[in-house]
């Protein structure tokens, strides 16, 4: 898996504000997928330039939250990302 540096996700964020589409924004940049650039975007409308920040830790969440998170987005129909947003995790 390819990892990316901060300031990668940061220009792919402020070209996609700039209204540059992601296709664009992958060729520019070198990025493997456009779906890569997607959680950066909301991960950057959530949390800033430290929500793109790689976390070294893994949290340990519950069963009990693990089935709330689950069920939500079963509720809502929404994707990942979204649901991770909603609950202020990461995926």
């Amino acid at each position: 898996m390819v990892k990316y540096s901060v300031e990668t996700k940061l220009k792919a964020v402020s070209l996609y504000q700039n209204g540059i589409g992601t296709r664009e924004i992958r060729a520019r940049l070198g990025i493997k997928s456009d779906s890569l650039i997607y959680p950066w975007i909301e991960q950057y409308k959530k949390h800033g330039k430290k929500g793109l920040k790689t976390k070294r830790t893994k949290n340990k969440y519950s069963g009990q939250f693990k089935l709330e998170v689950l069920s939500w987005r079963k509720q809502h129909n929404e994707s990942y990302q979204k649901t991770a947003a909603h609950f202020k995790t990461r995926l």
